[in-house]
């Protein structure tokens, strides 16, 4: 880079290029001004050089996936490469999966000093699912969703340069939008560079701490770092002295994981062992599983209340693997104890930074804390402790048991737990005694913990729920896993995480757990068309009604198609798709053809799925009886119109699968006998 001074003041434009056999483009965009310009190399078309180096020496240019692909691109087209030189290099870099390091050697290239470029397929939080720049769209609710005109292998013609124009131009305001909305993540990212003279604009939050721990033990110990070699083997756990159980059963289980082995592969990698795979801990009225990263209890489909008798207590252990790092001492022992020393200073001005309400320090240094933790596991990095990276979580998830154990042994019900935290039914009578219990074990390990009240806890799973605390007498709504909100505009970029899909169901499902909102109410009084939408990938792409719609697709429900989308590469049913109609281009206005009874049926199957009482609101105020079937199967069965359930006892798994409805037993189908003999 050009500077050192990462936030010093360029104009900001974004950048993307077109590859194919006989074509070659590249595009920019004025952040500012709007102002586009598109550079094309073709036949009797050369590209204009000069004017791109010129963009270049001027502007900060921001790309999506620049590092791995389009700056490469950028540079052997500036060597003066032809068109199908550099389709075959787009090939080795796309479809051969070249490392670019390697592509540049290759080449000859190198990226020059004047390039101020940041790449923000990393900085993005969604980076680990490694979404396309199409499903970003979906997830930022872009202006228009749009997949290339020509597949890659085929030739522009003269009559396609437009519609690639076209397209090339959508790609950039799709990057811009993206540039906006990572815009605090990238300042973030800008003042850390500064400050720790590392250019750290385009690594994601993991290699952000890995840059920043290997440049201050380096500097600590004057001596370069570098990535340990890989030595496959076996290790047991040894856990710390403050490990204990009370029951048998519990100090069975860890005498057992005491004598595990182990195993890590020849790439680095550390196995389950078969033993933890299989375990299954009971606790009281819940079972828990462990794993290789955390610890999961296994409800499903249940809802828990505080009431008059009994109160809700979220317990969450503060800085939980950063903890026990330090406790235990935890260091790689290729890079010896200046990793924790350094570590710790980091961990100390952090927490002085958030008792002083320096929030974009503290944020900066929460990054690195967690990330370093991360690249334990990783081989390819300088931070790598195979060995470490399990005492640490194995350690975390047995003294999270060790709590659990001595709580359900005084008979208070633990209903739900994860890696650093758990959630307790507690008497309200008996509420010093559950919190002496919770000091006396922060005491015997040296960690702390934070508490949270809850007026209802509402789970999928252990992964997917909804919770509804309170916080100074104000109702505070947590969202995790499948309920929490996509789109632009959430606190840490988090709805870049998650593909859209018919979001108005979980907010009106909260709107009735907050307020008592009738769930027919939120839904017909939303205006937000984006909230009624769902954005998937489909391998292959998907044809409707004989039209191909694309791989990356936008939809609504609607009430004038009750066809569906089908695979392109086999013609099978895409999942839930019955009656969805695509909006590739955004709409402002709420379509008039919007199906509000599909997004009500869907609310209620939430409701369903969190262990609600929920009632399928086609069969309100309905009696009598009906010929039904259900989905993928040909029986027909006489139906209770008011309960939804057959005379023989079979029923929906959920409101989601509708009876089919008969007048009389269809053709090439046979009546449920079981129903016929009820009948009678």
């Amino acid at each position: 880079m050009m500077s050192t001074h990462y936030n010093q003041g360029r104009p900001e434009c974004v950048c993307d290029t077109e590859c194919y056999v006989d074509y070659w483009s590249i595009g920019f965009r004025n952040i500012e001004t709007g102002k586009q310009v598109v550079f094309e190399q073709f036949e009797g078309n050369p590209l204009d050089r000069k004017s791109i180096a010129r963009i270049f020496r001027k502007f900060r240019v921001f790309t999506f996936n620049g590092i791995n692909y389009d700056i490469p691109m950028i540079l052997l087209a500036m060597s003066g490469a032809s068109n199908g030189e550099l389709k075959a290099a787009s090939d080795d870099l796309i479809i051969g999966g070249t490392p670019y390091w390697v592509f540049l050697d290759r080449h000859g290239l190198s990226v020059p000093d004047f390039f101020d470029h940041i790449d923000l397929m990393q900085v993005s939080p969604g980076a680990p699912q490694m979404p396309s720049l199409k499903i970003y769209a979906g997830r930022m609710h872009s202006q228009r969703m749009q997949e290339l005109p020509l597949q890659p292998d085929e030739r522009v013609l003269p009559n396609w340069l437009e519609p690639i124009r076209d397209y090339h131009g959508n790609d950039l305001l799709v990057t811009e939008d993206m540039k906006r909305e990572l815009a605090p993540q990238i300042d973030l990212r800008c003042s850390m560079s500064d400050e720790y003279k590392v250019d750290l604009r385009s690594k994601s939050d993991a290699q952000i701490a890995e840059a920043i721990m290997k440049a201050e033990i380096e500097k600590m110990t004057g001596r370069r770092l570098y990535k340990p070699e890989i030595e496959p083997g076996l290790f047991k756990y040894v856990p710390p002295d403050f490990i204990r159980f009370e029951t048998p059963d519990m100090q069975v289980m860890l005498e057992r994981i005491r004598q595990v082995k182990f195993v890590v592969d020849r790439a680095g990698i550390v196995k389950m062992p078969e033993y933890l795979k299989d375990l299954e801990i009971n606790l009281g009225h819940s079972i828990y599983r462990m794993g290789l990263g955390g610890l999961h209890s296994s409800e499903t489909c249940v809802s828990h209340f505080s009431d008059d008798e009994y109160t809700l207590r979220d317990r969450d252990v503060t800085s939980y693997y950063p903890n026990i790092k330090m406790i235990l001492g935890l260091y790689p022992k290729h890079i010896g104890p200046a990793y924790m020393e350094v570590y710790r200073r980091i961990y100390e001005r952090r927490v002085a930074a958030k008792r002083a309400g320096q929030k974009n320090i503290a944020e900066t240094l929460k990054i690195v804390l967690n990330g370093a933790f991360g690249k334990l596991g990783s081989p390819y990095s300088v931070l790598y402790s195979p060995e470490w990276m399990v005492r640490t979580t194995i350690t975390g998830q047995l003294a999270i048991l060790m709590l659990i154990e001595r709580l359900e042994g005084i008979g208070m019900n633990v209903v739900s737990a994860n890696t650093d935290g758990f959630v307790t039914r507690v008497p309200r009578a008996r509420m010093s005694e559950f919190t002496m219990t919770a000091l006396d074990w922060e005491l015997d390990t040296g960690f702390n913990t934070e508490e949270t009240e809850y007026l209802s806890l509402h789970s999928r799973d252990v992964n997917s729920y909804i919770a509804i605390a309170t916080e100074k007498g104000k109702k505070k709504v947590k969202l995790k896993g499948a309920y929490t909100a996509s789109g632009p505009g959430h606190p840490g970029a988090s709805g870049l995480k998650k593909n859209p899909d018919m979001d108005v169901c979980v907010d009106a499902v909260v709107a009735l757990l907050t307020e008592g909102t009738p769930i027919e109410d939120s839904i017909e009084w939303c205006m937000d068309v984006r909230k009624f939408l769902t954005v998937r990938r489909v391998k292959g792409g998907a044809i409707k009604d004989d039209e191909f719609i694309g791989k990356a697709i936008r939809w609504y429900y609607s009430t004038e198609t009750r066809s569906g989308f089908t695979y392109k590469t086999n013609g099978n049913a895409v999942p839930r798709t019955i009656g969805a109609k695509p909006m590739l281009e955004l709409q402002r206005a709420l379509p008039a053809d919007l199906d509000y009874d599909y997004y009500v049926r869907e609310a209620y199957a939430i409701l369903q799925d969190i262990g609600m009482n929920a009632v399928d609101p086609s069969l309100r105020g309905r009696s009598g009886r009906f010929f039904g079937r259900l989905p993928k199967q040909k029986n027909i069965h006489i139906v209770d119109a008011k309960t939804g359930v057959a005379l023989c006892g079979k029923e929906r798994e959920s409101i989601r699968d509708p009876w089919t409805e008969y007048d009389a037993v269809p053709a090439g189908h046979r009546m449920c006998s079981k129903c016929r003999k009820e009948e009678l």
